[in-house]
């Protein structure tokens, strides 16, 4: 584990994606009978998959979720953001797998869902990969476990670098950043403030974050970010071994977590 000055290309290729959509907002409701959205968004095939779906309205967000983490990954892949055409990135599912296939002109990543009543989440990535850790939490859950009882502003400045604030558009931006450095420096075995999640520059919505250690982006790993509605998502990718031995914070027992192993 080591950090370098790099751009995207200094990876190695290992990035992640994430997107999470709460099923409780109610916008998400009767969007399978909006042809011209259908249209814009899915292929004829994807189509095909929501009207078969014993649940449409979850399969169209599930499908919907998948573009969005893979689209996360070929920002990072390409070295800058692509025109996002939602059509453009075609969720594929290799018989015999619970991995799913989201394809984007000569690339492929992989993806794998998770759903319940109350949210989708889905993670996307790019190998060769180390450890994927894949975590969501509903957002008062998430503002209890980091001790948001103050004004927000002044909680940001005591837990955040300014580099974060800057790249933090939102309450639900902050909060899941915070987590997933959290969650990094748990798992690296760092002291939290040496860590900090920015985003290079640019728009909001086309800015992709990185692990910084000590201000240098880290090689060796990488971070996704997402928000919608209640939701809040985090995946990371991690070597296996830590940096250095640190006691580990304590987790959250509502908070929902998945670890992934290598895949070839």
């Amino acid at each position: 584990m080591k950090a370098e000055k790099r751009g995207t290309e200094g990876t190695k290729g290992r990035f992640v994606g994430v997107d999470v959509v709460d099923l409780g907002v109610d916008e998400l409701r009767d969007r399978t009978r909006d042809g011209r959205f259908l249209d814009r968004v899915f292929t004829a095939g994807e189509q095909t998959r929501i009207r078969a779906a014993a649940d449409p309205d979850v399969e169209l967000w599930s499908l919907w979720a998948a573009k969005e983490a893979a689209f996360k990954v070929a920002s990072k892949v390409l070295g800058a953001p692509p025109v996002f055409r939602h059509r453009a990135f075609e969720v594929r599912d290799p018989p015999g797998t619970p991995v799913a296939m989201v394809t984007y002109r000569d690339h492929a990543f992989r993806v794998t869902t998770q759903v319940d009543d109350t949210r989708v989440v889905v993670h996307a990535w790019s190998h060769p990969a180390s450890m994927i850790l894949v975590c969501d939490m509903d957002l008062a859950e998430a503002e209890a476990l980091l001790g948001v009882g103050e004004p927000f502003q002044d909680w940001q400045a005591r837990r955040m670098s300014p580099e974060e604030r800057e790249s933090a558009h939102s309450r639900a931006s902050a909060l899941v950043r915070v987590l997933a450095r959290r969650d990094a420096a748990r798992h690296l075995e760092l002291p939290e403030d040496r860590l900090t999640i920015q985003c290079v520059p640019g728009p909001t919505g086309r800015r992709p974050p990185f692990i910084h250690l000590d201000g240098v982006p880290l090689a060796d790993a990488d971070v996704s970010l997402s928000h919608h509605g209640r939701r809040l998502a985090w995946a990371l990718e991690l070597p296996w071994a830590p940096v250095q031995a640190e006691s580990p914070s304590t987790r959250s027992s509502s908070q929902a977590e998945t670890t992934v192993p290598p895949q070839p």
